[in-house]
C-alpha cells in the first residue's frame, strides 16, 4: 500500500490548484495580450495542466496535452459516455476586458500550411447501422430567460480577417446530403432594410415562399411571395 501511495503522490500533487503567474498556454513561454506581435492569454489557473512537444515519428501520429476516453454499457437503462467533460459557472458582477463563461474551450495556433481548427468533432458509425443519430457537432440551448439572446452557433471573424467563408458544405461528387440545410417553417434573415429585418420563410399552410420586411415584429409586412403549390404556374422573378 505504501508503495502504491508513493506512485500516486505525483498525480495528486499535480492536481492541486496552482496559478501560473507566468503566461501559460500549451507552452510555459506562451504570452495573454496582443503586444509586440505576441498572442497572449494571461494567467490560466488550472488543477490539471498538460503539455507535450515531440517530433512526429510516423504518419498518423497524434500528440495530446490531455486525452480522455470513456465507454458505457447502456444495460437497458440508458446512460452517457463522455471522453472529456467541462462545466463552467460564473458569479458576481462582470467587469474588465473579458466576461466569459465557457464549458469547453478549444484553440488552434496555425503556424504553417496545414489544416487547423479550434474545435473538431467526428461521429463514427459501425458497419452494422443500429439506428439513432450520428452528429458531428451538437448545440443545445436550455432555459427561458427573455433577457438572454440565445444563439446556437455564432461565427465571429475579427476585423482583420479576409477571405472567410461563414459555413462550408463539402461534397465528393456523389451527394451525401439529403438536405444541406434543414430548417422547417423558420424565417431566414438576410439583411436590413432601413432599420427593419428582411427575411424569407416558407409557409406550409399556403405552400408559399414568402418575403417579409420587419419579420417577426408587430409591424411586419409581406412584400412578395412565390407559389410553391403543386400545379402552380412558373413565376417570372425580378432580375
Amino acid at each position: 500500500m505504501r508503495f502504491l501511495l508513493l506512485l500516486l503522490f505525483p498525480l495528486f500533487a499535480q492536481a492541486q490548484p496552482t496559478a501560473y503567474y507566468k503566461q501559460f498556454w500549451s507552452s510555459p513561454d506562451y504570452s495573454l495580450f496582443q503586444s509586440s506581435g505576441t498572442i497572449a492569454i494571461g494567467v490560466i489557473d488550472s488543477q490539471i495542466k498538460g503539455y507535450r512537444s515531440h517530433v512526429s515519428p510516423a504518419s498518423g501520429y497524434l500528440i495530446a496535452g490531455v486525452a480522455g476516453g470513456a465507454k458505457i454499457d447502456m444495460n437497458g437503462v440508458g446512460g452517457s459516455a463522455v471522453g472529456v467533460y467541462g462545466v463552467a459557472e460564473g458569479a458576481g458582477r462582470p467587469g474588465g476586458v473579458q466576461n466569459e463563461v465557457v464549458g469547453m474551450y478549444g484553440r488552434a495556433d496555425k503556424n504553417g500550411p496545414y489544416w487547423a481548427t479550434g474545435v473538431h468533432g467526428e461521429c463514427l458509425t459501425e458497419k452494422v447501422d443500429s439506428g439513432g443519430s450520428c452528429i458531428g457537432l451538437n448545440s443545445e440551448l436550455i432555459g427561458a430567460n427573455p433577457k438572454t439572446l440565445m444563439i446556437g452557433v455564432n461565427i465571429q471573424p475579427r476585423p482583420e480577417v479576409r477571405n472567410a467563408i461563414g459555413i462550408q458544405f463539402q461534397d465528393y461528387g456523389v451527394s451525401a446530403y439529403q438536405y444541406a440545410i434543414k430548417a422547417p417553417n423558420l424565417a431566414v434573415q438576410f439583411g436590413d432594410v432601413d432599420t427593419d429585418h428582411f427575411c424569407m420563410r416558407f409557409d406550409p399552410r399556403t405552400q408559399r415562399l414568402e418575403f417579409w420586411r420587419a419579420c417577426n415584429r408587430p409591424h411586419s409586412t409581406r412584400v412578395g411571395y412565390v407559389d410553391m403549390n403543386y400545379g402552380a404556374p412558373d413565376v417570372a422573378l425580378n432580375r
